[in-house]
């Protein structure tokens, strides 16, 4: 497994996306994510010519995690894409299947355009179980952690390997320091 040395003028850029499903829009008796509101969320701004990783990801939502699960119609999923090329991050959507904390999802994203920014979609459908009686909107939380990177070593590095592995889940380790 390939081990990537992030150089440490790297910028860190925590970001959240918020997504809301309102009871009974568009689907009567459930609540369904499924909406424009949850489609073309901004993560970040891409700049032309720089690197980024996105190392991690959290999700969470405004209810417990039990009730979440307990209500999932159909299996909520994220997408993550540029907004331009609506080229997608990963080769499939991401399922959501449990809430999760600094999962490892490493993946590197680059553009050449400007205008470009990393947007996050999401879908799926909860049904109103008797734990959600009451509740008129439920909220899921998702945290993606990245880093920029802007260095014509890793440049040139990207270009020549890892360039070849955008889209695919995690193919090595990360570790922070300087190049």
């Amino acid at each position: 497994m390939p081990s990537y040395q992030i150089p440490h003028t790297a910028r860190f850029i925590p970001t959240v996306s918020r997504f809301g499903a309102d009871f009974n829009v568009p689907t009567v008796g459930k609540y369904d994510f499924g909406t424009d509101a949850n489609k073309n969320i901004l993560v970040e701004k891409l700049l032309p010519g720089t690197v980024y990783l996105i190392d991690r990801i959290s999700i969470g939502g405004d209810i417990g995690e039990g009730v979440f699960l307990d209500a999932i119609d159909t299996l909520p999923i994220l997408t993550l894409k540029k907004s331009l090329t609506k080229e997608i991050v990963y080769k499939k959507p991401m399922p959501i299947v449990q809430y999760i904390d600094d999962q490892d999802i490493i993946a590197w994203v680059k553009t050449e355009k400007s205008n470009e920014n990393l947007t996050v979609d999401i879908s799926g459908v909860l049904n109103q179980t008797t734990a959600l009686i009451g509740e008129l909107r439920v909220e899921l939380f998702v945290s993606y952690s990245l880093y920029a990177i802007e260095s014509s070593v890793f440049e040139y590095w990207f270009k020549n390997t890892l360039s070849n592995q955008v889209g695919e889940q995690v193919r090595g380790k990360v570790s922070t320091g300087s190049m």
